[in-house]
Formats: structure tokens, sequence, C-alpha cells
């Protein structure tokens, strides 16, 4: 099973990575990833180049791997939609709509290539210091990982809706919402993967909304939708 683990900044994705490869024996991460391709890890000026080049690196990743491999991804082309999509917001860099339309388009086609979807919303659930965890990340911030998480949620409350511009209706991943301390991550992804590291069931999959406390803050998609208005992007 090919799996993505997405979220914003310092939330702790390679931690879940790394228990989930302790735990399951049959699951690798590629050896290189689209940050060997770049000369900034992290960076907020975000340019059409440097999203495009991310994405090239993604997809290619991606078409090495088949749905016969056990795979772990730290990020993937969602999370390149998400970066473009903060800098059109912000004016900050090229970002134009023209590019965001062309990055969703093919993000539809790159989905085919991933079967499971882990993200990690900043929620009240989490016992993770994501100001500490930003502290060697250059010019991020708490308030910066705040809102490359109100656009992720955009993003995923967009999912099961035909005609999203983000994903194929009829050919997408699911996606698995993943909160709390480091150990209960790991014990709600035992839900999920079996011992083999096979999913259970689709059937046996419980939905998001089905979990107590997994709820958006108001406030959060409020200032979210601000933002997209801002943009004049219709997220």
């Amino acid at each position: 099973m090919r799996i993505a683990v997405t979220g914003t900044n310092g939330i702790g994705k390679s931690t879940l990575i790394s228990d989930m490869l302790e735990t399951w024996a049959s699951y690798e991460t590629p050896s290189t990833s689209f940050r060997d391709d770049i000369d900034d890890k992290y960076i907020t000026d975000v340019t059409e180049d440097r999203q495009r080049a991310i994405l090239d690196s993604m997809v290619t990743q991606l078409k090495t791997y088949g749905k016969s491999d056990s795979v772990l991804y730290d990020r993937c082309p969602v999370d390149n939609m998400v970066y473009t999509l903060y800098g059109y917001a912000k004016e900050e860099g090229d970002i134009t709509e023209e590019f965001v339309l062309e990055c969703a388009a093919e993000l539809k086609i790159a989905l085919r290539m991933i079967d499971l979807i882990l993200f990690i919303p900043i929620t009240k659930q989490d016992n993770v210091n994501i100001e500490a965890n930003l502290e060697d990340k250059g010019d991020l911030d708490l308030a910066y990982a705040k809102e490359i998480d109100h656009i992720f949620k955009s993003i995923y409350r967009e999912w099961d809706k035909r005609g999203s511009p983000y994903v194929d209706f009829e050919d997408k991943p699911h996606v698995i919402e993943i909160f709390g301390t480091p150990e209960e991550r790991l014990e709600l992804m035992k839900m999920y993967i079996d011992t083999t590291g096979d999913a259970y069931g689709e059937g046996l999959i419980i939905k998001p909304d089905e979990l107590e406390g997994l709820h958006h803050m108001d406030a959060l998609l409020a200032e979210q939708e601000g933002l997209a208005e801002d943009a004049k992007l219709e997220l």
C-alpha cells in the first residue's frame, strides 16, 4: 500500500513515519525526496519555478512504486498544492491563477498513484510543541503553520464532493485524519492497518466525522475562508 503523510510544518509527520516503520517492518520510505532537488528547504516566498520543480520531483517518485509496494511518503502532491495556494493567496511570489489550475489538474492524476493519505491536522487533542519543532526552520512560526493547516483543511473538506478542482471523485485515495500524542496517533493507525501492513476493508474504516474530537474550530475555518476570498480563488 502506498501511503502519504501530510500536514503543516512541525506537526509531527516525520515522527509518525518513524513510528510506523518500526511497527510495520514491511514498509519503507524512499531514499531521496523532492528536498534533494531544491536549494531552500524552508521558504515562504513561493515561486512557480520552485513549485514546479517540487511537483515534478514528487510525481517522478510516485511513478517508481506500484500498488504491490509498501511505501510511506513524507508529503505528496497535495502538500505542493497547499503551498502553491499559499503563495497565490499571499501574492508574495509569482504564482498565477493559471499556474494554480494547472497544478490542480496534475494533482488529480498524481493522486491515482497513492492508496491512502494520512492527514495530521492541528487539533486540541495534540500534544505536539509545533513552535519548538519550527525553531530550526528559518522564518517559519506558529502563525505560518496555522495558515498552512487551514489550507490543508479546506482542500480535504472538498475531498468527497463531486466537482472538486483537486481530486477525481471516482479515483482518489481515502483520507484519514490522525490526531493526538505520537503514541495515540500510532494506536489510531492500528485501527486502519493490520499486522501485515495491509488496510482493513474499507467498510471497516471509521470516518473522521465518527471520531470524537475531530471537529475543526469555527474560528480557524472562518480565517481560512477569508484567506481564500482574498485570493479570489474558490477552495
